[in-house]
């Protein structure tokens, strides 16, 4: 008898110690990780305001120009800036965001409380609302100011290019922020990440024109591929006045493009490598969750 109480005392106990499921864990880290950030609404206010104010500054600046049409130099500066300000924004702080939380991802995975596969997403999926809302608050403001093209199916176009963009820096922020061990090393990375990125984009320095490892570069840099797609989505269509001597004709902006080499794809190329470069990014993040002790700085 006291063997067989025995052994139901032992079965009770590990039926007990047992982790809850996936679904279980996933449910109750999500609705943790989105209590945690609306408590914080200080903060969500500073980055909505931020993007707001940047959003304005920008927009203004452009809207200055009165009911004329943006010139063709103007249009190519404004939308590689619409790429540029705010996901450099967004590296800094995510990163800043995933190194506070660390100690406590690092004892809480120690002790077995859910799974790595669990966390990620649930931090992926958490984060969504107010990427979401992050870039809208950007993109609308900034796009209608400077009168950009006013279909509305460009600019869905547009505003689908812009979030991808921001959210490929985000992705990005986080694998540096997993992968590197404290909070300066990570912010060094990201920046010299974003860096190369932003130089390879077909702006500062024209695609023809980079040697070949800098080309590569271009060919994985999201400010590439979303600066190219803003061009076509702008320029395809739209006739601009071009005056040769007395002479003046209508050319189609889609030849500007071409002259700065950034209609050697489709338009739908560009989204689906945008997509493709997330999805890198969070494969590299999760496997650095997996694989490396997320201690805190003051562990190393």
């Amino acid at each position: 008898m006291s063997n067989v109480q025995g052994e139901e005392v032992v079965t009770v106990s590990k039926q007990s110690n047992r982790r809850p499921g996936r679904l279980h864990q996933f449910t109750t880290l999500i609705r943790r990780h989105m209590y945690n950030d609306f408590r914080d609404l200080v903060t969500l206010l500073v980055h909505g305001f931020e993007a707001l104010l940047m959003s304005l500054l920008v927009g203004c600046l452009y809207y200055g120009a009165g009911e004329t049409r943006l010139s063709i130099q103007d249009t190519v500066a404004l939308l590689y800036m619409i790429g540029a300000l705010t996901p450099f924004a967004v590296v800094l702080d995510v990163i800043a965001k995933c190194h506070t939380e660390r100690a406590m991802l690092y004892h809480e995975l120690e002790d077995g409380m859910y799974s790595v596969t669990s966390y990620f997403f649930a931090k992926i999926l958490g984060e969504l609302p107010e990427h979401c809302v992050f870039t809208l608050v950007y993109g609308l403001p900034i796009y209608w100011l400077a009168g950009l093209n006013e279909a509305p199916d460009r600019f869905l176009l547009n505003f689908l290019l812009v979030w991808l963009m921001v959210y490929c820096s985000r992705a990005m922020a986080l694998f540096v922020a997993a992968a590197l061990p404290t909070l300066q090393t990570s912010a060094f990375m990201g920046n010299a990440l974003f860096t190369v990125f932003y130089l390879t984009g077909g702006f500062v320095i024209s695609l023809e024109d980079m040697w070949l490892v800098a080309s590569w570069f271009s060919h994985a840099s999201f400010m590439r591929w979303g600066f190219e797609g803003m061009l076509q989505v702008q320029f395809r269509g739209n006739d601009y006045p071009i005056a040769i001597k007395n002479i003046t004709i209508n050319v189609d902006g889609i030849h500007v493009v071409d002259a700065m080499n950034m209609n050697q794809y489709p338009l739908y190329s560009c989204y689906l490598v945008l997509l493709a470069v997330c999805l890198v990014f969070m494969a590299l993040y999760y496997v650095c969750l997996k694989f490396i002790k997320q201690k805190s700085s003051q562990d190393w």
